[in-house]
């Protein structure tokens, strides 16, 4: 129960439980997650495992990992009776019994769900806490110390039936999904992505390149209030099926060279051959030499051996700017034979 690795310790407590030993959830979060040291909270003490009333910092990142996985599993394996007796506390503190109740009867309490996300979950929250103050003997002080967590535990729930909708839900949700990216509640992740890029349209594309740029791949700064989690690759790839029937504009966007990048590694051939000369030579003229690469590397797989001609003498004769990678690779694919430079180019795209 105390070694240093999570997984073992995790590995402890499924042996203890097949021998009939019960754990409380905050007693199991304590032995996966190494606990710190509690001040001034008193008898919230023991609630801190579920909202950090206690510690807001969480360092153990790996034991937090694990007591994710296993929380879900625990939760997800209790029955439907289980989840409608859970408390007012584990309903306050740790979201996934509320969404895996949701889960369970998405058909019947879908819409409930809905309202609840519109209103960041705070009539639910007002109802936890005046049953908790009812069924328990707690003081003023140690009510305030919740109110003063209450969005913080809030942001979980929302994040949390926000993943939900993005599984279940469909296109009347379209809305709810723009709005919670705008507002800035709740971080977005590749979820909210991945749902925009099914659901949305053209205009969508706008929104989630700017939600890239204020994500930690896409250059997070101080300045942004929130940390929004979002791959590049799964941006690329919702903006590619938003726009692909747009192509030649979609690859006119502003956007970051990673995210140009990755879109142009993930358009199909079709699509990249359909561009004009003008707009190749555009691309080949960024000032980011890895997405130059990424361009000069999609012609060599793509273009027949003319093209490439073409377009090495255009690149050489223009008055612009001049990047020797361009140069190197266009000439490579007009150097050898066709099927090689074609087999080279998609295992240097495959590894970029």
């Amino acid at each position: 129960m105390t070694d240093d690795d999570a997984e073992i310790r995790r590995e402890a407590i499924q042996i203890l439980s097949g021998y009939g030993r019960k754990f409380a959830s905050d007693e199991l979060k304590n032995i996966l997650v190494k606990p710190k040291r509690q001040s001034g909270f008193g008898a919230l003490g023991a609630l801190g495992s579920y909202g950090g009333l206690s510690n807001f910092s969480a360092p153990d990142k790996e034991g937090e990992a694990v007591w994710d996985r296993y929380n879900r599993i625990r939760i997800h394996a209790l029955t439907s009776d289980q989840l409608d007796h859970s408390s007012a506390i584990e309903r306050m503190f740790d979201p996934l019994y509320e969404i895996e109740r949701y889960k369970r009867n998405f058909l019947k309490m879908g819409q409930k769900l809905r309202e609840a996300i519109d209103g960041h979950f705070k009539i639910e929250f007002e109802h936890n806490l005046q049953e908790f103050k009812k069924n328990l003997n707690v003081t003023t002080s140690q009510v305030e110390q919740i109110l003063d967590v209450s969005e913080q535990l809030r942001k979980g729930l929302t994040r949390c039936a926000m993943d939900l909708i993005c599984q279940k839900g469909g296109p009347e949700d379209i809305e709810r999904l723009r709005t919670s990216v705008n507002d800035d509640f709740v971080a977005s992740t590749d979820a909210d992505v991945k749902f925009l890029g099914k659901f949305g349209y053209w205009d969508d594309i706008f929104q989630i390149i700017e939600l890239f740029k204020k994500s930690k791949r896409g250059g997070l700064t101080i300045l942004n209030t929130i940390e929004h989690d979002v791959s590049y690759d799964i941006v690329a790839e919702a903006i590619y099926a938003l726009g692909k029937n747009r192509f030649q504009e979609l690859v006119a966007l502003p956007m970051p060279p990673i995210l140009m990048q990755q879109l142009i590694r993930t358009s199909s051939l079709k699509d990249f051959k359909a561009l004009s000369d003008t707009d190749i030579m555009q691309l080949l003229r960024s000032e980011n030499d890895s997405l130059r690469k990424m361009i000069a590397l999609k012609c060599v797989r793509t273009f027949s051996k003319q093209r490439l001609t073409d377009l090495l003498e255009d690149y050489l004769s223009s008055d612009n700017s001049r990047y020797y990678n361009v140069i190197y690779w266009l000439d490579f694919g007009v150097s050898i034979s066709r099927e090689r430079g074609r087999a080279a180019a998609e295992r240097l795209i495959a590894k970029s």
